[in-house]
């Protein structure tokens, strides 16, 4: 028997269903030891397969790694073999992969980190999830496909999405691009009758750009490595699944480059080891031998410790070369070992002890830097919270948007693929603050803090996001996901070159903000939120069905899940209507609804803070937009909540204060007032310093008490570092 072929060993791998992983039921393979990866113990190892793979691809390396003590992990992906495969194509994002890996890893009770190891389609999931949740992976072995980040994510204006660069490349008839029509290719040659003659091709087959087009229809002789006992295994579970599942994913790869355009611009920071046959196809991509060995991948993965191309292996080449990559596998993960520590939990939690895994380190003596993150200023604390009392006096007159006109500036901006309009203040070379409004609003709810803050050396940064105002507004309301949210303000960041900012939110902008922060933290160097405070993701409630239990199905944020509910805003006076929504003082379920506003009957009066200029300029801006740009935000809060999973129990671990009136609708949400100030925010934003809540204050905040807040953000923010010629504070992950 020559070397690589390496017999499955079943006997030393246990079977189980994990049940409600991310809202399905995943089949997982195991071996090694039962409390592995646990304290005192090495590192568990999750292994990702590809398609049209399952667990069983891993079963050489899963013997191998557990004879030497570790614990494995190989689930079948969503979609594949005894896992759950849901029927809308949608359901197969990388963000609902990424959800499910760090759901799985939590129902198993592992450490934090995990080493993982991907091929294939595990090989891109495990590039995601690197970037999504660095903080769950301890060192990466991905092997056949490299990190591509033009096919993974959109970056730059030119970005083409990675359906069109294949059919360019290959033309319409490559594999990847006839999967993208539903239903066909399920109903031809991956027809579940066709299983064990297309394993046969698929595994033996040495791919080329063209051989992958159309596959004949003899089945080759298996080669040593492969046995008519593994070719049943696959042929088996197939025909009981059929390739749909597996199909879809492809059918997500240009949703996936849209969603991902947070990142376009991001690093993967993780330890790394790349091995690829030299006869895989995605070795002879064009221009893929250039970027992977001469600096471009590199520099996209900084970590990349070593590269190793096998002579004479195909796409498979964990099967093909099964003690050769398993004894690269063990050669780099062995290096790494647990540190843990103990920590209580807070708030929500017990109080009981639990350990946890802080970090995976080399166990050579060269240390490794991860990141180049910077400990927390020497002034953070615990959270302070201060309670000012009303002092109208104390308030600037606001200033009239004649005022405002003449100091601000407005440019348009081509940003993640549509045009926003931008508002700027202050010295274009100087720290940069980026204003992020809510609903109903425009880049001119932060037109007091503009003049405040630019008068003090900040350029001031305030778009009308996605939806709003100036800004292009898509029709599809699946385009208003906090994802492409943040990828807007990502790219608009890049095309001013800001490489970090400030920011202050209010609203939906203090959602969007506290995203940014999640998602990519390197971008933020300190955060001012209004309004409303961090909302983890609660597994097993969706945002809209919390709403409608607290407030009745007559709720704003539940009547706007309607559609042609934006109609109903055309029948409005909307000068009234502005005066209303942004005067009126409500901490119930009467917020925001169009009914009683229709009813109205009610003068008002406006107050000093508010001018009819100001309320004419909405109005007119409104007039031309509607306001479906801004109702689709709500329409995707429970895809926002699908698509957030692989964030679930992740912090925002950027420096942050926080500010609410006391008479705001956030502030009175159920549960929100315990949340903040008996440590629930705190233990989520584990760098909040100082919540302030000012009384008397309504939501409008930033306009109602425009001197109060613009002197609260200065006295934050002028406590970093804003020297352009130092290097920018980095946030911790």
């Amino acid at each position: 028997m020559e070397k690589d072929q390496q017999q499955p060993q079943e006997e030393v791998i246990r079977h189980r269903t994990v049940e409600a992983v991310n809202g399905i039921a995943m089949h997982v393979a195991e071996s090694g030891p039962e409390d592995g990866g646990g304290e005192g113990k090495k590192p568990a190892v999750l292994f990702l397969h590809g398609f049209p793979e399952l667990w069983y691809s891993w079963r050489h390396q899963m013997s191998f790694l557990a004879a030497r003590g570790y614990r494995c992990v190989a689930p079948d992906l969503r979609g594949y073999g005894g896992t759950e495969a849901p029927q809308d194509v949608g359901d197969y994002s990388a963000f609902h992969l990424i959800g499910d890996v760090v759901a799985l890893l939590d129902a198993l009770r592992l450490p934090k980190q995990v080493l993982v190891v991907g091929h294939d389609w595990g090989a891109i999931l495990s590039w995601y999830l690197c970037l999504f949740r660095p903080d769950r992976v301890a060192a990466l072995v991905n092997t056949s496909v490299a990190f591509m980040r033009h096919v993974f994510i959109r970056a730059g204006p030119a970005a083409v999405k990675p359906t069109e660069l294949f059919n360019r490349a290959y033309g319409p008839g490559y594999y990847i691009c006839r999967f993208q029509e539903p239903g066909a290719a399920e109903a031809a040659e991956f027809a579940p009758a066709h299983a064990r003659q297309l394993m046969t091709r698929i595994l033996c087959n040495r791919f080329s750009e063209r051989a992958a087009e159309k596959e004949s229809g003899e089945s080759p002789p298996l080669p040593a490595w492969l046995t008519d006992a593994d070719i049943d295994y696959f042929a088996a579970a197939f025909q009981k699944s059929g390739f749909t599942g597996a199909i879809n994913y492809y059918r997500n790869m240009d949703r996936n480059w849209e969603m991902a355009a947070a990142w376009a611009d991001a690093k993967v920071v993780v330890p790394t080891k790349f091995i690829v046959g030299d006869g895989d196809l995605t070795y002879h991509y064009a221009g893929i031998q250039d970027y992977i060995h001469k600096g471009g991948f590199k520099e996209d993965v900084p970590l990349l410790e070593e590269v190793v191309v096998i002579p004479g292996a195909g796409h498979f080449v964990q099967q093909e070369k099964a003690v050769e990559v398993s004894e690269h596998i063990y050669s780099f993960i062995a290096k790494f070992k647990i540190l843990f520590s103990s920590e209580k939990n807070v708030g929500w939690g017990t109080g009981k002890e639990r350990v946890v895994c802080l970090a995976l380190l080399p166990q050579t003596k060269r240390t490794r830097h991860v990141s180049s993150r910077s400990r927390p200023p020497a002034h953070l604390g615990s959270g302070s919270v201060h309670f000012p009392e009303a002092n109208h006096a104390s308030r600037h007159e606001p200033t009239t948007m004649a005022a405002a006109a003449a100091e601000i500036r407005h440019r348009s901006v081509e940003a993640n693929g549509i045009t926003m309009h931008v508002a700027e203040a202050g010295p274009a070379s100087a720290p940069a603050v980026l204003f992020v409004h809510g609903f109903p609003e425009l880049w001119y709810s932060w037109r007091h803090q503009m003049s405040h803050l630019a008068s003090r050396g900040y350029r001031c940064v305030a778009p009308d996001l996605r939806g709003y105002g100036g800004t292009d507004a898509p029709p599809d309301p699946s385009s208003y996901t906090v994802f492409h949210i943040v990828g807007d303000l990502v790219a608009l960041l890049d095309a001013l070159h800001l490489p970090q900012v400030f920011v202050v939110g209010h609203d939906w902008g203090a959602i969007v903000s506290w995203n940014l922060c999640l998602l990519r933290p390197d971008r933020v160097r300190a955060l001012v939120n209004l309004s409303v405070a961090f909302m983890p993701r609660q597994r097993s409630v969706k945002p809209v069905e919390y709403f409608r239990r607290a407030y009745g199905n007559e709720y704003y944020v539940c009547k706007f899940q309607e559609p042609g509910i934006e109609e109903e805003f055309a029948s409005l006076e909307l000068k009234r209507f502005f005066k209303m929504a942004i005067t009126v003082q409500t901490t119930g379920s009467s917020a925001m609804s169009l009914v009683k506003m229709q009813a109205s009957n009610k003068k008002i009066t406006l107050p000093s803070w508010l001018s009819e200029e100001d309320v004419s300029y909405l109005a007119s801006v409104y007039a031309k937009t509607g306001f479906a740009g801004g109702i689709n935000y709500y329409r995707c809060l429970d895809l926002n909540w699908e698509l957030m999973a692989p964030w679930t129990g992740a912090k925002v671990q950027v420096p942050t204060k926080f500010i609410v009136g006391d008479g705001d609708l956030a502030y009175h949400h159920p549960g929100v007032k315990s949340y903040i100030h008996k440590g629930g925010l705190k233990r989520d934003v584990p760098m909040l310093e100082e919540v302030v809540v000012i009384k008397g204050a309504g939501h409008f905040i930033q306009q109602e008490r425009a001197q109060e807040i613009s002197d609260h953000i200065y006295e934050y923010i002028k406590k970093f570092n804003t020297d352009p010629s130092m290097p920018p504070r980095l946030s911790k992950l």
